[in-house]
């Protein structure tokens, strides 16, 4: 079973709900992503909602950090680096 998945060089800018309910088998999801830079790069982070509650995130080309607290009860960041 998985919670989380962080992709990187997904070569995309803009990823839509359809690309990410393709790789993701649960219905219960929420994700992030780091557009592509032309061909290059690209990152996406996809979580289950019913484990982790995301409080803060930020991001540039190369990276995202996703804040927040795995339910019930533990803080806890997770990085996503290209």
């Amino acid at each position: 079973m998985v919670d989380v998945l962080f992709l990187q060089e997904t070569k995309k800018v803009g990823v839509a709900d359809e690309l990410v309910k393709s790789i993701w088998p649960y219905d219960d999801l929420e994700y992030m992503s780091v557009d592509a830079d032309g061909f290059s790069g690209g990152i996406l982070c996809v979580w289950k909602a019913s484990v982790f509650s995301l409080a803060k995130c930020c991001s540039l080309r190369n990276f995202k950090i996703l804040s927040g607290m795995i339910l019930p009860c533990f803080n806890c960041a997770f990085i996503n680096v290209y």
